[in-house]
């Protein structure tokens, strides 16, 4: 292992994400909150990078959250 990261916190129930959450077919939370960076893996595509941390300041989201399977908040 290269890196180990720490999903975030949850809420009460200790099952549900505070922020965005989604492994493939599997959302989590999918409410954005504040969360500006969000860390985004396992692409659709090969051409795509296999890891990439997308700021929602400086880029589109939107059109990224489509191209990757597993992404969640990382700060907000």
């Amino acid at each position: 292992m290269l890196a180990a990261v720490n999903a975030g916190m949850f809420q009460e129930n200790g099952l549900t994400s505070v922020g965005f959450m989604k492994n493939f077919d599997h959302v989590n939370n999918p409410r954005l909150n504040n969360a500006n960076t969000i860390l985004a893996f396992n692409p659709v595509e090969e051409t795509l990078p296999e890891i990439q941390l997308i700021d929602r300041e400086c880029q589109n989201f939107n059109d990224l959250r489509q191209k990757y399977r597993s992404s969640y908040k990382v700060s907000g």
